[in-house]
C-alpha cells in the first residue's frame, strides 16, 4: 500500500492529460454515433478507467477487484453498443491505457550520462635524444630526474659532456624549459665535459636545444628524440 499523499501526486499527474483525452473521446464517440448527453456520460465513464487502473496499480484496492469492475462495465454496455460503437469504445480504451502507462511511471526520466573529460598527461621528455650531425654528435638520455649528454664519435666512442638535474613538466604543454644543475662529481673528471654550474634547456616543437661550447666556440645544439 502506498500513502494517500503519494497516490494524490500520481493522480494529479494524469488529470491534465485526462482532460485532453476526454475531448478526444467526445470526438471519437461523435464519429461512432453518440451525441449529446449520452456521449458525455460515456466520456466521463471512460476517463474513470485509467483512474481505476492507477488505484489498482498502487494497491489502494485489489487488482482482481479492479479487473472485475472493468468487466462489469463492459457487460453492462455490451448490449447497448453496435459494432461501429464497440470499435469506437475500444479506441477510447486504448487511449486510456496509454494515459495510465504514461502517468504511473516514476522511472521515465533517465539520467543523461556524463561525458568523460579527457585528462591530458604532462609532457614526457624521458628517453634518448640525439643531434642530427655528421661525424661526432651529441646524445642525451633523460630519466629519473637526470639528464646525461655524451659526445658520440663515428666509432661509437662516448665521452661525457653533461650530467645534471632534470625537472619534469607537471602539465601538458608544447613548450618547456628548465635549468639543469651540474653534477660536478661526475663531470669534474671528464676531459670533454662542460664546467658550467648550470645549463638552460628548452623544448619546443619536438626539439630540445641548448648551448654547447667546445674548443673556444659556442653553438646551439638541437636534439630530436630517437
Amino acid at each position: 500500500m502506498v500513502s494517500i499523499k503519494n497516490f494524490i501526486i500520481k493522480l494529479l499527474g494524469i488529470i491534465g492529460p485526462a482532460l485532453l483525452i476526454a475531448i478526444i473521446i467526445l470526438i471519437i464517440l461523435h464519429l461512432g454515433g453518440y451525441t449529446g448527453k449520452k456521449a458525455l456520460e460515456i466520456a466521463i465513464s471512460s476517463i474513470t478507467i485509467p483512474l481505476i487502473l492507477v488505484i489498482g496499480k498502487y494497491n489502494l484496492i485489489d487488482m482482481p477487484n479492479t479487473i472485475n469492475t472493468l468487466h462489469s462495465v463492459y457487460i453492462k454496455m455490451k448490449g447497448e453498443l453496435s459494432m461501429k460503437k464497440i470499435l469506437s469504445l475500444f479506441l477510447v480504451l486504448g487511449l486510456c491505457f496509454g494515459l495510465t502507462g504514461c502517468g504511473g511511471n516514476d522511472n521515465s526520466k533517465k539520467e543523461t550520462p556524463k561525458k568523460e573529460e579527457k585528462v591530458e598527461k604532462p609532457l614526457d621528455l624521458s628517453g634518448t635524444w640525439a643531434s642530427n650531425e655528421e661525424g661526432t654528435y651529441q646524445e642525451a638520455v633523460i630519466s629519473d630526474g637526470t639528464i646525461e649528454i655524451n659526445w658520440v664519435s663515428e666509432d661509437d666512442t662516448r665521452s661525457l659532456y653533461w650530467a645534471g638535474t632534470y625537472d619534469a613538466p607537471t602539465k601538458a604543454t608544447n613548450e618547456y624549459s628548465w635549468t639543469s644543475k651540474n653534477d660536478t662529481e661526475r663531470t669534474s673528471g671528464a676531459m670533454l665535459a662542460s664546467s658550467d654550474d648550470t645549463k638552460e634547456f628548452t623544448y619546443k616543437d619536438g626539439v630540445i636545444s641548448y648551448e654547447a661550447s667546445a674548443m673556444g666556440s659556442t653553438k646551439t645544439v638541437k636534439l630530436e628524440k630517437k
